[in-house]
């Protein structure tokens, strides 16, 4: 089980559906760049969000983007003024997450890593291949079904409460 993707980019590379959409129908984003992306809340609420999914060997096509070059000097400045070196050193990378831990293209079985105590089960699911983890979330990349029926288990969730108080 992994950790989802940290963007650490200022909400330059993130999009709520209209903001996707204008992109590719207003600014002529190629739809391969949008990707959806799943934090927590999304997961939970079924809420809709997208983000900016650039592949190392897609940057420089995607930077004749006008539209998607703004986006990446703005994470670029963004990631520049901070005090962490770190951070600073990401903005090398302005078309990427901070942490990258998927290629993208995998069906995931996702976590969400907040959620309410108070609920009678562990919320679990599957999403299509080609979204994008958040952060918030924990996800096994292709993994084997039976492995959310054990997470998604009563079971399951009694060995957390006894073990994870």
């Amino acid at each position: 089980m992994y950790f989802g993707n940290m963007p650490n980019e200022g909400g330059f590379l993130l999009l709520n559906f209209d903001e996707a959409n204008e992109a590719i129908s207003k600014y002529n984003v190629d739809p391969k760049f949008i990707r959806p992306f799943i934090g927590s809340q999304e997961f939970i609420n079924s809420k809709e969000r997208r983000c900016i999914w650039i592949k190392d060997n897609e940057y420089n096509e995607a930077k004749l983007n006008p539209w998607l070059m703004e986006r990446f000097n703005s994470v670029e400045n963004k990631r520049n003024s901070s005090d962490r070196k770190t951070t600073k050193e990401l903005a090398k990378f302005p078309y990427r997450f901070g942490e990258v831990r998927q290629n993208g293209d995998e069906r995931s079985i996702v976590i969400p890593g907040v959620s309410s105590e108070n609920r009678d089960y562990l919320p679990v699911g599957i999403v299509e291949s080609g979204t994008i983890i958040g952060n918030k979330n924990f996800a096994i990349f292709n993994g084997p079904l039976w492995n959310m029926a054990l997470l998604a288990s009563r079971l399951h969730w009694v060995w957390i409460a006894t073990v994870c108080v």
